[in-house]
């Protein structure tokens, strides 16, 4: 049986609290500044994952990196999650620690039980406005129960037209069953005429008292518009997703791109449609996979359309960098990378590195690393906030490129730009490129 969530209120909702706690040589590493003169600040906040949606994580670990990526101070996120600092002098990077939680009978993903993940933001020095950083958790609650679905009404009304719920399975027969999850769950269900592109959807918000709901034509006041597909890219793939007030994907479509695939989105219901349109293939070099993937996700209008947008040419090489970044980290070495001139809509680089972890609670270690386009990854040490005695590379790892059309080009400004439009239809295309590959593990 298939569940539906409701999410909770995301972060771009959030009343920003204050300022995240510190460590006692928080004030130590202050420099005297003159009057008038700014302090560069590292700003932003951290949150909880769950199927319900997302929460506050309080407490967080935040470490300064001096140039060496040595330890040079440590602070303490707020207890909403939100964390704004005067950057130390001599502090180049910062990192956000936490721990994620995939339980022990997660299904569709190679992580079980507590990991740990680190989020490293490199070239902080002359300040940062951070995206939301994110930790998931399967082992919280998230109230689930079961509801009869009773749309035996249009049967007679409507026998002529299919019933679908919002994953596209037709339903049949106009009874079930569906365990809804969630504090505030909704259900998602559409008709529409054999032969026709256009159908009604249904929003149905799911009483918390109830163990029934009953949907009838009234219902159905969301009228499809579909997305014209001839200016995409040939041979690629396209998925359409509606996002709701809170900025979560409530409707999705996905296929190959053709003059006869239909997309579909219902203006009246989300007024945020995205179309993400990408190209992907995979090779098998020393007989590992190896993906490579390059597209442009757009906002779409209410009329289905888009700006006039191109792919990013595909940018093979990138797997041999992403070996080499493995190997520099293995071996405690710097890792220096340009990526400039792939595209001059591209303008950061994130890396994401596995470790399988020996001498430590945790089983893994999730490591993102994100940086201009032209920078370095120093061997980091987090002090007494994470401790290993020894780290092996598990089999994936992942080089992602990208950027937002008409975003500032300085690394301070594009964090800002993207912090402050993520989310909004305000914000430019995102292009990317992105290699993931299996490694040999050893």
């Amino acid at each position: 049986m298939s569940k539906v969530y409701k999410p909770a209120l995301l972060a771009g909702c959030l009343i920003l609290a204050g300022c995240g706690g510190s460590s006692d040589r928080a004030s130590e590493n202050k420099p005297s500044i003159s009057a008038g003169e700014e302090q560069p600040k590292l700003t932003f906040n951290v949150k909880t994952r769950t199927d319900c949606g997302t929460i506050p994580y309080p407490n967080a670990s935040v470490v300064f990196h001096d140039t060496d990526g040595n330890v040079l101070a440590t602070h303490k996120t707020d207890s909403v999650g939100f964390f704004s600092q005067d950057i130390p002098a001599g502090a180049l990077h910062a990192s956000v620690i936490g721990v994620e939680d995939y339980g022990y009978n997660r299904l569709g993903t190679g992580d079980k039980g507590k990991i740990r993940k680190i989020h490293t933001a490199l070239d902080i020095s002359e300040g940062a406005q951070l995206e939301t950083i994110e930790f998931f958790d399967a082992s919280g609650s998230c109230p689930c129960r079961d509801i009869t679905v009773d749309l035996s009404e249009l049967a007679v009304t409507h026998s002529d037209y299919k019933v679908s719920r919002e994953d596209g399975v037709g339903f049949d027969g106009y009874k079930g069953s569906v365990s809804v999850c969630g504090h505030n769950p909704k259900l998602y269900y559409s008709i529409s005429l054999s032969g026709y592109d256009m159908s009604k959807l249904a929003v149905i918000d799911v009483p918390a008292a109830s163990s029934s709901v009953v949907i009838t034509e009234s219902d159905f006041v969301h009228d499809s518009v579909r997305v014209p597909t001839a200016h995409l890219a040939d041979k690629s793939k396209v998925s359409v997703n509606g996002r709701d007030s809170y900025g979560e994907k409530i409707l999705s479509n996905f296929d190959d791109a053709g003059e006869h695939t239909v997309f579909k989105i219902y203006p009246s219901l989300s007024n945020i449609n995205e179309l993400f349109n990408y190209k992907s293939t995979v090779s098998y070099p020393e007989e590992l996979p190896v993906i490579h993937s390059w597209g442009v996700i757009t906002h779409l209008d209410n009329e289905g359309k888009t700006n006039e947008f191109v792919l990013p040419e595909a940018q093979f090489e990138l797997a041999s960098e992403l070996t080499k970044a493995v190997l520099m980290q293995e071996q405690g070495d710097v890792y220096a990378y340009n990526f400039e001139g792939f595209d001059t809509r591209l303008q950061e680089a994130t890396v994401i590195f596995n470790f399988e972890l020996l001498g430590s609670p945790y089983k893994k270690l999730k490591w993102i690393v994100a940086g201009g386009l032209n920078s370095e990854i120093p061997k980091l040490t987090f002090g007494e906030e994470f401790k290993v005695s020894k780290r092996n590379v598990t089999p994936h790892a992942s080089l992602h490129l990208s950027g937002y059309h008409g975003a500032p080009t300085s690394l301070v400004d594009y964090r800002q730009y993207v912090q402050q439009h993520i989310g909004k239809t305000s914000i430019g295309d995102q292009v990317f490129i992105r290699t993931t590959q299996s490694l040999s593990v050893n």
